[in-house]
């Protein structure tokens, strides 16, 4: 791959940069917003303070522990209703918590548009760009909107949980919640992979050409 055609200087070129790093930031803000109210949810599963919630939850650095710990409070405080809600909200978390480490520690990257003899597209691509080669796994500007849109989603998934459960809902409200968390989330709680996901498990896959 080259980027001999790629015009540094070209204000299309800093525009399109520009956009992609708003991108990447409102992913990271959308997967912080979700983590508020995961700490809340810790709050009320633990019977405990939010202020408390939170000096635990923002000391666990693993987004598997951290589902762990809320997972086993849950069964404490709630039991076994609404598994198959809250079983669907832990798969969809644990995909987002993959890709949130990859918006966080992979490099931006301007490269050719593969389809095209000139043009650019702007990714996120793994640090080691040593290595890079067409195989590479990316993730794309439509993909950091398509994260923020999931987790907004699954944000209000859990705190409808949260509010279900804890009573604060009533009514017709409260009716079409307790229908909702029978099952398993409407949104797919197992998307398709992003691009870099499907060609990272398509390397591993590859028969080694070594003999």
């Amino acid at each position: 791959m080259t980027n001999s055609h790629i015009d540094w200087n070209n204000k299309d070129h800093f525009h399109a940069v520009d956009d992609f790093m708003a991108r990447r930031s409102g992913a990271l803000i959308s997967y912080s917003n979700l983590e508020q109210s995961l700490c809340a949810c810790m709050a009320y599963f633990g019977d405990m303070s939010d202020e408390a919630a939170g000096i635990i939850f923002y000391r666990i650095t693993n987004a598997r522990t951290m589902m762990d710990v809320l997972d086993k409070l849950k069964k404490l405080r709630i039991g076994r209703r609404y598994a198959v809600y809250w079983h669907s909200i832990t798969k969809a978390l644990k995909l987002l918590s993959e890709t949130r480490n990859q918006i966080v520690h992979w490099t931006s990257a301007t490269v050719l548009k593969k389809e095209e003899s000139v043009g650019f597209r702007v990714v996120l691509r793994p640090p080691n760009y040593w290595s890079w080669d067409e195989g590479t796994p990316e993730l794309s500007s439509k993909e950091l909107e398509d994260f923020s849109d999931r987790c907004h989603f699954l944000k209000e998934s859990v705190d409808q949980l949260i509010l279900g459960a804890a009573g604060v809902l009533k009514g017709d409200e409260r009716d079409a919640w307790l229908d909702i968390c029978q099952r398993a989330l409407a949104y797919p709680n197992q998307p398709e992979p992003p691009q870099s996901q499907k060609s990272t498990k398509q390397q591993r896959q590859r028969p080694s050409s070594r003999t």
